[in-house]
């Protein structure tokens, strides 16, 4: 506003002058037409440059408060350059023809030079007004251009910035979602893991106190062998109760295999032999249980931590299948590669069983924590869903993988295998060397299942005898 200002200070001075020169003049009565006379026109015309800079501006202002700009299209320069300098802006440059055909009528019709001089000042200062308001014009034009895009950047960055935090909440409300859906699996799973293992103890517990109340109410009436045996059932269940607590308490510790395991060279049809020998008499006559294990194959592992492996797949076989159906286990030697190419020979173990199977759908989750199929959720069948979670951590912890293979149709079964390192042939030497019959696990009588800690006290009360 500062140049405005001043070409209407400028127009009132000049107005103001020459009106005191034409009073002072009048008043001597010396007054002549000349050079003072001008002084009116260029006094009038400054102000009216004045107002028309003043209109301007209003019209500039009106334009940033009315435009809005597209998010991410900055208005374009020529829009911003054709609302100040429209068909409203070049009304002055009018006057131009006209202040010409005064001046070729002046010119060609001669008169007093005064008047003439007069006719051609007016009209060069006429023109030099109509440039300087131009000048000011596209000044201010362009003022408020470089204003107009700087808003407009500045509310193209805002709405980028507002759309970023959009996708951030967007982004936080999923998470959101996804935890609280996660919060509710795991308290179902909660819920259903304490119902399991409450089914768990109670069944052990129901047991071991039965036979201690019949020992109790017929305590004189029974002879020795019959007290030793219901003894023997109770310490049994005992022995039972102990391995699940062991195992969940493994579990929820996460320390299953958090020793390192004890490698030794052993036969896995020794090994296997001695698990299947772990269940009650009774069991195995339940099932046709056959071994396909080469005699002379030998592995290196840890030799409790493959009793157990097997004592859990033996145990889900015979708990998920019918009875009288085929119970297989499968040892032989496979070359296997790695990511990187390398070749490697391992054993590769099966237990095969001929019952419900597995659905595909399920099997990725089938060796996580506390996870059971979703029909033995309301089953009977008894379980806490640790016994593949645990195998998975001793067969890893050992260098080898497990995994499952199932069409999910009943009496097909499933197809449980895992990989363990197998011996050099000095080491299959060395193994062969001892007798079989050392590597054997001797069982008890009328036991269902015995807890991997309590074998070597079993072997050893065995041999003492």
């Amino acid at each position: 506003m500062q140049p405005t200002v001043r070409l209407l200070l400028l127009g009132l001075t000049i107005v103001v002058i020459t009106d005191s020169i034409y009073a002072y003049l009048t008043l001597q009565n010396i007054y002549a037409n000349g050079l003072q006379d001008v002084g009116w026109p260029v006094g009038y015309m400054l102000i009216g440059l004045a107002a028309q800079c003043i209109s301007l501006a209003r019209d500039q202002q009106n334009i940033l408060s009315r435009t809005v700009p597209v998010e991410g299209e900055p208005a374009s320069q020529d829009a911003a350059f054709d609302a100040p300098l429209g068909k409203h802006s070049f009304l002055p440059y009018a006057f131009i023809p006209a202040v010409i055909v005064l001046s070729a009528y002046t010119w060609h019709t001669g008169g007093n030079g005064v008047l003439v001089q007069g006719v051609y000042l007016g009209g060069m200062v006429l023109i030099g007004l109509l440039l300087l308001r131009q000048f000011f014009a596209i000044r201010e034009t362009t003022f408020y251009n470089k204003e107009l895009r700087s808003t407009q950047e500045e509310l193209h960055h805002k709405n980028q910035a507002l759309s970023a935090a959009n996708k951030r909440l967007e982004e936080q409300a999923a998470q959101v979602a996804a935890a609280y859906e996660q919060q509710v699996r795991l308290n179902e799973l909660k819920d259903q893991f304490l119902l399991n293992v409450n089914h768990e103890l109670r069944t052990p517990l129901t047991a071991i106190y039965g036979y201690l109340e019949l020992l109790r109410e017929y305590h004189g009436q029974l002879d020795t062998t019959m007290q030793t045996n219901l003894l023997n059932q109770a310490v049994h269940g005992c022995e039972e109760l102990q391995h699940l607590v062991n195992n969940v308490l493994d579990t929820i510790r996460g320390d299953i295999a958090e020793k390192a395991p004890v490698f030794d060279f052993f036969s896995v049809a020794a090994i296997a032999s001695g698990v299947i020998d772990l269940f009650e008499p009774q069991k195995r006559l339940d099932y046709t249980i056959r071994l396909d294990i080469p005699d002379t194959l030998t592995v290196r592992a840890d030799k409790q931590y493959v009793q157990r492996i097997l004592l859990n797949l033996l145990s889900n076989a015979f708990k998920y299948s019918p009875k009288h159906s085929p119970v297989i286990i499968r040892a032989q030697l496979r070359d296997f590669f790695d990511a990187q190419g390398d070749h490697e020979s391992q054993v590769c173990i099966c237990v095969q069983d001929a019952g419900l199977g597995i659905p595909p759908s399920e099997i990725p989750l089938l060796f996580g924590k506390f996870v059971r199929l979703k029909r033995d959720l309301v089953g009977s069948v008894r379980g806490t869903g640790l016994g593949l979670y645990i195998n998975k951590q001793l067969v890893e912890a050992m260098g080898g993988s497990i995994w499952v293979e199932s069409s999910g149709i009943a009496g097909q079964g499933s197809r449980f295998y895992f990989t363990l390192h197998s011996a050099p042939l000095i080491a299959i030497n060395e193994a062969w060397k001892v007798p079989m019959a050392q590597d054997m696990v001797v069982p008890l009588v009328n036991t269902n299942l015995v807890p991997i800690g309590e074998q070597e006290a079993i072997v050893r009360s065995n041999e003492s005898a």
